[in-house]
């Protein structure tokens, strides 16, 4: 029998504190839209939007952070997740906080429409990113619990909301809403690399006990390995050659599934 020690993804230790960073920026993010009618809802009546000024606002806010889908993955490649995700922290508390101090429908579009927005979305895919360099058999798992976590805060956060207005009113309430959203920094300096906490794996190369079926599950999972060291990123030709001809599959990934059903 010959074995040989590669690295692989901690799938655990380190990585729950990835999967908590993920949890907490989702548990602040996503209700941010959610809560948008009940926190400036008397604000906007008492500055006179009409109802196509406070849609506008919110539309523009969404459309915005999905738009960062277009340029997240070059800047993702270029900087890495963690800086992303610090710079991301960054925007989203900027905009939350000038927000509170927005009089007119052209400063609202400006703070909480764009500067809020760029912040959200480039976090939105910072975190998975991350997320997913750090676990494989149990990310399913970890997934769960992060994103019960975050569907936590949607219930939550409306009830805090209504008592910082009841409170201190609008501009208070934004303000402090700005300092909550401040802690999606801790989960941004959280993202460490994940190089730094890969361990050894003791493998098996050639067992003369092995039984086909092993070793088409030993190719399965040396070519998702090949997937994973390729950062999870777009194969280039010569990448899908050389896999192509080392695990005769066809890429980029459309033969996956026959040959996972050809192994169950």
């Amino acid at each position: 029998m010959v074995t040989k020690t590669k690295l692989v993804p901690p799938d655990g230790g380190y990585g729950w504190f990835v999967a908590g960073a993920y949890a907490l920026h989702q548990f602040v993010a996503v209700p941010t839209m959610q809560i948008y009618g009940l926190l400036f809802k008397d604000a906007f009546n008492d500055l006179g939007f009409s109802a196509t000024d406070t849609t506008f606002v919110m539309n523009t806010h969404v459309a915005i952070s999905m738009f960062m889908g277009i340029v997240n993955g070059p800047l993702l490649k270029r900087f890495g997740y963690r800086k992303m995700s610090i710079i991301g922290a960054f925007l989203f508390t900027l905009g939350i906080v000038a927000t509170s101090f927005a009089q007119t429908h052209v400063q609202y579009i400006i703070t909480f429409s764009t500067i809020a927005a760029i912040g959200v979305g480039i976090g939105l895919a910072s975190y998975p990113v991350a997320f997913n360099t750090y676990f494989l058999k149990k990310r399913a798992r970890s997934a769960g619990f992060a994103l019960a976590i975050s569907a936590f805060g949607i219930v939550v956060m409306p009830q805090i909301i209504s008592f910082l207005l009841s409170n201190y009113g609008m501009k208070g309430a934004v303000l402090i809403m700005g300092s909550l959203t401040s802690h999606v920094f801790i989960a941004a300096v959280l993202l460490q690399p994940v190089k730094r906490h890969m361990k050894s794996e003791v493998i098996i190369v050639d067992d003369p006990k092995e039984t086909p079926k092993d070793k088409l599950l030993a190719t399965w999972e040396e070519f998702e390995d090949d997937v994973f060291e390729n950062n999870r990123q777009q194969l280039s030709l010569e990448n899908e050659l050389e896999i192509e001809s080392k695990y005769s599959v066809s890429t980029p990934f459309g033969s996956l599934p026959s040959l996972h059903s050809s192994i169950i």
